[in-house]
């Protein structure tokens, strides 16, 4: 029987996405169906410089595939129904599923959007009494923004309640878009008692305006917000959301997808699924709220767990020291399920269900037991579902420093060859045990719409074989030689592109629990590449440069000016060369290459003189949120400020500022003691508060801050650079210790034998 091999058309892999995408495997992996999962961009984005990833949806090879899946809710955000389908056409001569998006004519999935709104509105007007609205819409013409829109203007007509045009803001589904709009309103009036956000991350976004503001939520004012992402239960005050079945409009596409192409016939064209709204404090629920949802849920637990629950929460209801025994037993199930990978909620649920299952048995009294034990466990459950989620994200954050200094490193590297080396232990090191990195030739790139030919690079399949001489057309992915491994499986398909240039295709099939952020590791390849062919486009400059030196020379020995000429722009184009081997492509300042020669010399210096050489090494304090927060570009905008603050203290001609990998970055301070470091590091700090760059998600302050850790040293004989260096990241992890935004100077610095 031949198996099925289907095609799965995203822009992104976030946590909205993750949700549709985890339905789709699940039953494609039940059926044994291969999947290829295609990564690019939303058609016609407005994120310059990423519009050239859209080019892998035109090269998807039809015949490579049985079918098609498109989570068109997203893919074609910025675009009209007919002009995704002409986008799409290619694809349409097999099965084609569109995921939650109404796109008329062909089979899809869709979320019934309306109701979900109508019960925002029903609960903030019936329950919450809420009657002056803001309205944080998404896009205009989005169809996702325009029903959601319709359905809330009907809602607030039904009731009797004028909007006022002038409340009604377009955040375009992103925080810092709705950020902007909501401080505007806010500027101009506060008669308003309740906003309606279109989506969370807006949602989030204009609780941070009102809280900036003084305004409470939600005292002063409703928030909703939805999609139910991930943040929103653990958002400040928790998001009352509406939550969209995400992995069932998978699950759902997958199935229609799969009759299709078995040909069954009397398959619907559309399939709507329901929502369901999360209630939470965002708009006044007490916990009483939470209590009256554990009968609303429509999951139904692990059966033996839920039946050992029930026994358990009887015999408690029947005491106080029974309901403390059992409390206590629950804390450490608890604990024990943050170390073992166990879903926090999954336990909750099952708690949720057994308590269903014994309520219908107690009596008045017995229910009220029940319902006051439920009442002190809610704000335990609480705590360690925001610790697993702080945990989580200490995991990215790890992986984030990791790939942040090794990009560093690939980007140094001289030739393609090392590079590719350095790209190969890079994706190891993050755990990806099947991956192939292709790429692309370069000649046929400078032809537009010409299709794309590719070499395979690297590949970590057992039975692989890398064979550099073997040239391929881009749209099968891999050679003939390795078509098998498409067929097992489901991989990601991501374009390795930076700015205008294309550079190739890396595919990977994802580890079960591999949560990181796949933007940024492809992102990491596509910059070393990106690197890699730039100074092969300078060095071939110079080669050309240097060839037509020597044939002038040999024809035009008289004509000294011509030459001369030709070599001052050799010397120019090595200059250059010279300089981006050693300069930060995206502060300007030295990059850790430079450092490490930089050191290197000033040490023999003073081991020679004898003279102390100071050293500061510099962290940007939750850069990993500011990212989050503000978003990819304007965090390379505050790198590049916080390197123009850190050169306006070092201003000795000898002074070195480099960036030393990701958000962190180096001072080296020949011939300067303690008290001269100590000088440089205040200097550095007032900077950076004269900067006030704002950070809304940094502990530290409400601008952007550093961590220092500083040290000055008499380097002896025999003594290698790393115990500087190492003294001062002690001090600087110190520094991160005592509450951030701070310098911590090393007076030890142990002498170790140079390596």
């Amino acid at each position: 029987m031949k198996r099925h091999s289907v095609a799965v058309i995203v822009d992104a892999y976030y946590p909205y996405h993750r949700g549709v995408i985890s339905g789709v495997l699940e039953v494609l992996d039940a059926r044994g169906v291969a999947t290829t999962l295609y990564v690019g961009k939303e058609l016609d984005t407005p994120d310059w410089g990423r519009g050239r990833a859209n080019l892998i949806y035109s090269q998807i090879d039809p015949d490579l595939h049985d079918g098609t899946l498109v989570l068109a809710s997203t893919v074609g955000k910025y675009v009209s129904d007919a002009e995704l389908l002409r986008r799409l056409s290619h694809l349409s001569t097999k099965p084609l599923v569109m995921m939650a998006r109404d796109v008329p004519g062909v089979p899809r999935v869709v979320v019934d959007d309306r109701a979900g709104m109508r019960q925002v509105m029903d609960h903030l007007i019936m329950a919450c009494g809420r009657r002056r609205f803001v309205l944080m819409s998404g896009l205009k013409g989005h169809p996702d923004s325009e029903t959601r829109e319709r359905e809330v203007r009907d809602a607030l007509a039904d009731h009797g309640i004028e909007l006022d045009e002038q409340n009604v803001a377009y955040g375009g589904f992103w925080s810092a878009d709705a950020r902007d709009s909501m401080q505007r309103i806010v500027d101009r009036t506060r008669d308003f008692d309740a906003v309606v956000c279109l989506n969370d991350p807006m949602a989030f976004a204009v609780i941070e305006v009102l809280q900036h503001a003084g305004i409470r939520v939600p005292e002063d004012v409703a928030v909703t917000g939805f999609d139910d992402t991930a943040d929103a239960q653990f958002n400040i005050p928790p998001l009352t959301s509406v939550r969209q079945p995400l992995e069932k409009v998978g699950q759902g596409a997958a199935e229609h997808l799969l009759d299709l192409i078995d040909g069954k016939e009397h398959v619907g064209e559309r399939v709507v699924l329901g929502t369901e709204l999360r209630v939470r404090r965002s708009c006044g629920a007490p916990v009483s709220q939470w209590l009256r949802g554990l009968m609303s849920r429509d999951d139904e637990g692990d059966a033996q767990a839920v039946d050992a629950l029930a026994k358990e929460l009887q015999q408690a209801v029947r005491g106080p020291g029974r309901a403390a025994a059992l409390q206590h037993a629950w804390q450490n199930q608890l604990a024990d399920a943050l170390g073992s990978g166990v879903d926090q909620e999954v336990l909750r649920n099952n708690v949720e269900r057994a308590a269903e299952r014994l309520s219908h048995s107690l009596d008045d009294a017995g229910r009220a037991r029940l319902n006051a034990l439920l009442v002190e466990m809610h704000p335990v459950f609480s705590a360690f579902e925001h610790f697993a989620y702080r945990l989580g994200h200490f995991h990215q954050l790890r992986h984030d420093r990791f790939a942040s200094e090794n990009v560093a490193l690939l980007g140094s590297r001289e030739d393609l060859r090392s590079v590719l080396d350095g790209c190969a232990w890079y994706i190891k090191n993050l755990g990806l045990a099947r991956f192939f990195l292709a790429t692309y030739e370069p000649g046929v790139l400078e032809v537009p719409d010409a299709p794309r030919l590719a070499r395979l690079r690297l590949a970590s399949s057992p039975a692989a074989h890398v064979d550099d001489d073997e040239i391929y057309p881009a749209s099968q992915l891999l050679p003939d030689s390795l078509a098998h491994e498409l067929a097992t499986g489901h991989l990601f398909v991501y374009p390795l592109c930076c700015g205008d240039g294309e550079y190739g295709l890396i595919l990977f099939e994802l580890p079960r629990d591999w949560d990181l952020d796949h933007e940024g590791f492809s992102g990491a390849l596509s910059a070393a590449l990106h690197q890699q062919h730039q100074r092969s486009a300078l060095e071939a400059h110079a080669n050309e440069l240097e060839a037509k030196v020597h044939r002038r020379t040999e024809q035009l020995e008289r004509e000294v000016d011509v030459r001369r000429r030709a070599e001052q722009a050799l010397d120019m184009a090595n200059q250059e060369l010279r300089r981006l081997a050693f300069m930060d492509g995206l502060t300007g300042i030295a990059n850790r290459a430079a450092f490490q020669q930089a050191i290197a010399m000033e040490m023999a210096q003073h081991r020679r003189s004898g003279l102390p050489l100071g050293l500061i090494l510099c962290d940007v304090d939750y850069f990993k949120r500011y990212n989050d927060h503000y978003g990819h570009l304007q965090g390379d905008e505050c790198l590049r400020q916080v390197a123009q603050a850190l050169q306006s203290a070092a201003r000795r001609p000898r002074d070195v500022v480099a960036r030393y990998g990701g958000e962190e970055f180096v001072l080296l301070l020949p011939e300067t003691d303690t008290a001269g470091v100590q000088s440089v590091a205040h200097a550095i700090l007032e900077a950076m508060t004269q900067l006030q760059i704002p950070h809304a998600h940094s502990d530290a302050a409400a601008h952007v801050t550093l961590s220092l850790g500083a040290v000055s040293a008499c380097p002896p004989a025999g003594t290698s650079s790393d115990v500087i260096v190492s003294a001062a990241d002690k001090a600087l992890y110190q520094a991160k210790a005592d509450g951030r935004n701070r310098m911590v100077v090393a007076y030890e610095t142990p002498a170790l034998p140079e390596q």
